[in-house]
C-alpha cells in the first residue's frame, strides 16, 4: 500500500481505499495458501489413517470437512495480512486466486499422487451425492471477505 493510501486508511479506519494489492500482501497471502495446502493435506491424511477407522466410511468425510473448515478459518485468520483497506474487487481477486490454486493443487495431487481418474476427481465436487468439498471451497472463497471486509475495524492488526 502506498504511503498516501496508508494515511487515508489510518485517518478513516472504516473507509476503503483505492489501492491495489501490494507485492508484500500478495507474498503473505501466498505463504498463507502454502500453509493451508499443508494443513489441509494433513487433514486428508488424518481422515484416511485415523477418522476412517474410528468413524467409518460414512462419517469420516463429514468429520474431516468440519475439521478442515475449522483449520482453514484458523490458518487464514492467523496468517492473512490485514485486508480491510482493499476494494471489494481486490478481495474477489484474492478469493478467486485462493480457490483456483486449491483446485489446481487438488487436481494435481489427485492425478499424480493418488492416480485418480477425471471422473473420480469430478465426483468429489458433487453436492447431490453428499460431497462436502465444494462447501469447504466456499468457506475458503469467503475468507478474504470475512477477514478483510466484515471484521470490525480495529479487530485486525
Amino acid at each position: 500500500m502506498s504511503i498516501t493510501s496508508a494515511h487515508r486508511a489510518m485517518a478513516s479506519p472504516g473507509a476503503r481505499t483505492t489501492t491495489t494489492i501490494s507485492s508484500h500482501t500478495a507474498l503473505r497471502l501466498g505463504l498463507a495458501w502454502v500453509a493451508l495446502a499443508f494443513v489441509m493435506s494433513a487433514n486428508g491424511v488424518f481422515r484416511e489413517l485415523v477418522l476412517r477407522d474410528l468413524l467409518g466410511a460414512r462419517w469420516a468425510p463429514i468429520a474431516s470437512a468440519i475439521l478442515g473448515t475449522a483449520l482453514l478459518l484458523l490458518v487464514t485468520r492467523a496468517l492473512f495480512p490485514s485486508l480491510t483497506a482493499y476494494r471489494l474487487r481486490d478481495l474477489a481477486l484474492v478469493s478467486g486466486g485462493l480457490v483456483l490454486l486449491t483446485v489446481i493443487f487438488e487436481t494435481a495431487l489427485g492425478t499424480l499422487v493418488d492416480h485418480k481418474s477425471w471422473r473420480e476427481l469430478l465426483a468429489h465436487y458433487d453436492l447431490a451425492r453428499g460431497e462436502l468439498w465444494p462447501l469447504v471451497l466456499l468457506v475458503l472463497a469467503l475468507t478474504p471477505f470475512v477477514w478483510g471486509r466484515w471484521l470490525p475495524p480495529g479487530a485486525r492488526g
